[in-house]
């Protein structure tokens, strides 16, 4: 073999002799380490179930010492800084230890993962060492490639989280904020969950400062998604900052970055609450010609801006478009429909509403049962209003302030003190704590019964109840001076009410204006108008009304035209009272072509829904809407323009109310045409049944909550029976329920119908209706007892004539002429006046000047044909009779009659 040959042959031998050496070298060497590994992992792993500290780290520092920490695995490593991290609470020790396992690391030669490395720049942070943990994340940061595993991507994510954390909110620092934020996209890091909490959490932290043009900027990056601005709009909703959250919304579509239901909804609440309720709508639409598909919330918020814009049509269907998505209604729900039936006073829908909830095994809650009671209160319909407290009380819901409130206000509207105070001793009897609403209401009861001594008695009480009075409690005060006319005490109220830095309202100017025109002080209104505009109150509908009319009164209708005008200019809604004060106005002074044309104008507007009044129910227009015109009509005689605006209502589906029959009754009076009047009167009585009288009432109702008293005594009660069984909710529930309760005849009806019959001759018709209503206890008024006492004197009944005059009218004279007679030598116009005054208030019952002339005139004719021998002895000794048993009513209607002669023959 050639020498070149075998020298080649050889190294090729030892060459391989050698690589098997170090073969075998390697293997003894990893059979060597092995052991070390296993054990050092087992130990390591005995030591870390411990969650002891001082045994971890001890342990730790005999590995470096014996040099076995270049045998322990990444993983393990990682794990141990876990556990100190978890373990010592002392940031300083915790990055000391840190350091130690960097350096130990570094020592051996040990590669440091990324995990690692961000437990040390946490340690840092800890210790308000930013600078410090930058240094470590930007040697992080050299590396040019991550890689793909998606693992090291998150863990390098979480670094770049630490630090933005730390800028935002240890550093403050939004500019380092944004760099890095930014770098993480230029690395292609997709930013998780934790980054836009981090994110999120700045921006609150920040949201005072400068956090809205932070957030600018990041959106001028294209650095923010959907999910992040999702956050954003958020947290300037709870913030707010309803302004900003509107232009996040808008620049979220303008990147066509699709806003979800998620933001749509609270976005929608949030311009509901600040009444931007158009804007609120227009975002349901957005959201309906998406086809999204809102949840339970959703519809609940839409029901709620449906009903602020009184779109209530919109607000019913909701259920029904929830069940057609398998989209269970819950309480919540049905609360914003009980409320939109509330708000438009539809009884039946309400109803229906809770038949649904049945179907749905939903039981009504304490809102919907206040709701729907406060509703029928609202309607003045006792027996619902009370039926819906039993159905309440049996279902286990005890009543609450509130309820007792409402009914409590009923009652004040239908001035019955009795029931208001019944139903206020009751709430205190049972533990409950009356409210301003409470004593306001019950103050309004006995206002509007005229009984002011009593309800200043009440509010004497609230005070020293120390309950404050509002705004309202004033106003119930000044709404009866203002009928009194009495400017001074409306002055007073007023004074008393800035004094006390209570703040006035609309109503309480509308009170005091309306004061000062009945003075015919228009000037000292209009100052009123702009005083209130400078306390930034704007007027309404109902002060406008009020200088309308008094302007009408002043025969200033120019005036009033300009001032309705203005109404219209500023997009004030006319209420029914404003059109029926210039239907009235223009109607009294003949213009009746354009009264009607108003009327024509009101009834246009309400059918194509242009007016948001609450006065029209369903869009059906109210019956006092009618009368002035109707009135106008029938008091010139003009029957059938009377009777086609009757029969428009019946058209346009406005109920007849009792005043209607009575102008109708009217105006076929005037037109002489006598049958007539009597089938109205008919018609009218169909619809009505008689009451029982308020002391009778009263007494019933204590009669049975004492029996049902009694008889709960022997028995076990139930949760739902327990003290409110008895209760008057209960009471007068069952005596409403048990008979039906409507209004009796108008006393002016009951006048038409007695001149009528009168004219006809028909006076055994008058005296069975008389009668009739007698013993039906209907409270007959002064006006009633001449009427009739005039178709007995002419229908010669002279005894009951002379019996009625002096058990019903004669006192009433004595009285007021004992009065006048006091100030008889006083000629002063102040005198007049005042004597005037107490007239007016001595009696409400006395004889007219018609029914003594009738009743002289007839004594005077039977006392000349007596004279003249043409009257029988029989007669003479009947007035004789008469005249003993009635003296007064002689006497007075004798003088009257020389007076009244004397007076026509000068």
């Amino acid at each position: 073999m050639p020498l070149e040959s075998r020298n080649k042959h050889n190294k090729i031998r030892k060459s391989s002799s050698l690589a098997i050496r170090e073969k075998k070298d390697l293997i003894q060497s990893q059979q060597s380490i092995e052991p070390i590994k296993k054990i050092t992992t087992t130990m390591l792993r005995k030591v870390f179930r411990t969650n002891c500290l001082i045994k971890i780290w001890d342990t730790y520092k005999s590995l470096v010492k014996d040099g076995n920490l270049k045998f322990l695995e990444t993983h393990r490593i990682n794990q141990l800084m876990r556990l100190i991290k978890e373990l010592d609470k002392d940031p300083v020790s915790r990055l000391e230890k840190f350091q130690t396992i960097h350096k130990d690391l570094e020592n051996v030669g040990t590669k440091k993962t990324q995990e690692i490395q961000n437990f040390l720049i946490e340690a840092y942070i800890d210790n308000n060492m930013i600078d410090k943990a930058r240094e470590v994340f930007n040697k992080i940061n050299e590396q040019k490639y991550i890689g793909k595993s998606p693992l090291k991507r998150l863990i390098y994510c979480n670094a770049f989280n630490i630090m933005i954390a730390a800028y935002g909110m240890q550093g403050k620092n939004l500019e380092e904020v944004t760099k890095l934020f930014a770098l993480m996209h230029e690395k292609e890091l997709t930013p998780n969950g934790t980054t836009k909490t981090i994110l999120k959490n700045i921006f609150r932290y920040h949201l005072n400062n400068d956090a809205i043009s932070w957030i600018r900027e990041l959106r001028k990056k294209k650095l923010t998604d959907v999910g992040l601005e999702k956050e954003i709009l958020l947290i300037l909703l709870k913030s707010n900052n309803l302004k900003e959250a509107v232009r996040t919304f808008e620049d979220m579509k303008a990147r066509d970055l699709k806003p979800d239901i998620y933001s749509y909804v609270p976005l929608i609440h949030q311009l509901a609450q600040h009444e931007r309720v158009d804007e609120a709508l227009e975002l349901i639409e957005e959201i309906r010609e998406q086809e999204a598909h809102p949840n339970v919330v959703a519809y609940n918020v839409f029901a709620k801006v449906y009903n602020m814009a009184s779109k209530y049509e919109q607000t019913n269907q909701i259920i029904e478009n929830m069940l057609k998505q398998n989209i269970q209604p819950n309480t919540l729900t049905f609360n914003q429909l009980i409320n939109a039936c509330s708000k438009v006073g539809n009884i039946d829908l309400a109803l229906r509403i809770i038949k649904k909830m049945s179907d749905l095994n939903i039981q009504p809650n304490e809102y919907i049962y206040s709701s729907m009671i406060e509703m029928f209160s609202n309607l003045s319909d006792i027996n619902k209003a009370f039926q819906t407290c039993q159905l309440m009380i049996k279902s286990g819901i005890e009543p609450n302030v509130r309820i007792y409130n409402a009914l409590i206000s009923l009652f004040a509207e239908k001035r019955d003190t009795n029931g208001a105070y019944l139903l206020f001793h009751e709430m205190r009897r049972f533990g409950l704590s009356p409210d301003s609403y409470t004593y306001t209401s019950l103050i309004n009861a006995y206002v509007k019964a005229s009984d002011i001594n009593t309800a200043e008695k009440i509010f004497s009480e609230m005070e020293k109840a120390r309950i404050e009075p509002s705004t309202t409690t004033y106003n119930v005060f000044m709404s009866y001076y203002v009928k009194k006319k009495n400017i001074k005490q409306l002055r007073h109220l007023f004074n008393e009410i800035i004094r006390r830095n209570i703040q006035p309202d609309n109503f309480t100017y509308c009170c005091l204006i309306d004061g000062f025109c009945s003075k015919n002080d228009l000037e000292s209104a209009i100052i009123l108008l702009n005083n209130m505009q400078n306390r930034n109150l704007k007027p309404d509908a109902h002060i406008y009304t009020v200088l309308i009319n008094a302007y009408i009164k002043n025969g200033n209708f120019s005036k009033a035209k300009s001032l309705y005008e203005a109404m219209i200019k500023e997009k004030i809604n006319p209420t029914f009272v404003t059109y029926a004060v210039l239907i009235d106005g223009h109607a009294r002074i003949g213009e009746l072509d354009f009264s009607r044309k108003l009327l024509s104008e009101l009834i246009s507007q309400s059918i194509d829904g242009t007016m948001n009044q609450m006065a029209y129910k369903n869009k059906v227009l109210n019956p006092d809407i009618f009368t002035p015109l109707m009135d106008a009509y029938a008091k010139q005689g003009q029957t059938e323009p009377a009777w086609a605006i009757f029969k428009e209502m019946a058209t346009l589906g406005v109920k007849h109310n009792l005043y209607v029959y009575t102008i109708l009754m009217d105006a076929y009076y005037r037109g002489h045409n006598y049958e007539a009047v009597w089938q109205m009167w008919k018609v009218m009585k169909k619809n009505l049944t008689t009451t029982l009288s308020k002391s009778k009432m009263y007494k019933q109702l204590l009669d049975s909550q004492q029996k049902e008293r009694k008889e709960n005594s022997f028995s076990t009660m139930t949760l739902a029976e327990s003290k409110w069984s008895s209760s008057l909710l209960i009471s007068f529930s069952l005596l409403y329920s048990s008979r039906s309760i409507k209004q009796s005849p108008p006393n002016q009806a009951v006048s038409i119908m007695i001149n009528a019959l009168t004219a006809a001759k028909e006076f055994k018709l008058i005296e069975l209706e008389w009668n009739k209503l007698n013993n039906e206890e209907f409270e007959f008024d002064c006006l009633n007892y001449n009427n009739y006492i005039q178709s007995l004197i002419i229908s010669e009944k002279i005894k009951l004539a002379c019996k009625l005059l002096n058990e019903h009218l004669i006192k009433g004279w004595e009285k007021g002429l004992a009065l006048s007679n006091i100030y008889k030598e006083k000629y002063s116009i102040e005198s007049v006046k005042y004597r005037q005054e107490l007239l007016k208030h001595s009696s409400e019952f006395y004889p007219h000047k018609k029914t003594l002339i009738l009743l002289a005139n007839y004594l005077e004719k039977t006392n000349f044909e007596i004279n003249q021998g043409k009257g029988n002895k029989k007669i003479a000794q009947y007035l004789k009779e008469l005249k003993d048993e009635f003296p007064e009513v002689f006497n007075i209607a004798q003088e009257l009659f020389e007076s009244w002669k004397l007076n026509k023959s000068g």
